[in-house]
């Protein structure tokens, strides 16, 4: 009964808590990765700077809601996992629609 119970319980919260950490760190890459490039380019972006840190923030602040959601309710973590996969998405293309609009208008 034990083994069961970890079996059902313990591996998938453990997974999805190393896939939530992935997310983070892949966020956290890129986000860097386009403020290099921004300041590279262009020196006065204090706006956009602002823009983006208030993006990731609430996407960091998404991302712990929707964890501990999973962990009180195992059953719905595969559609919490693509969720993080969409809000991760949408925060790239945030980023990346800003740093263009930066650097051609």
């Amino acid at each position: 009964m034990v083994h069961f119970g970890m079996m059902w319980v313990v591996f998938p919260v453990m997974y999805f808590q190393m896939v939530w950490i992935m997310y983070i760190m892949m966020a956290f890459s890129m986000h860097f990765v386009v403020m290099w490039l921004m300041f590279a380019m262009h020196f006065q972006m204090v706006w956009l700077v602002f823009c983006m840190h208030f993006h990731m923030m609430w996407f960091m602040l998404l991302c712990v809601m929707l964890r501990m959601v999973k962990v009180m309710f195992p059953c719905i973590q595969f559609i919490f996992s693509l969720g993080f996969l969409v809000v991760f998405m949408e925060e790239l293309a945030v980023c990346l629609f800003h740093s263009m609009h930066f650097l051609f208008h």
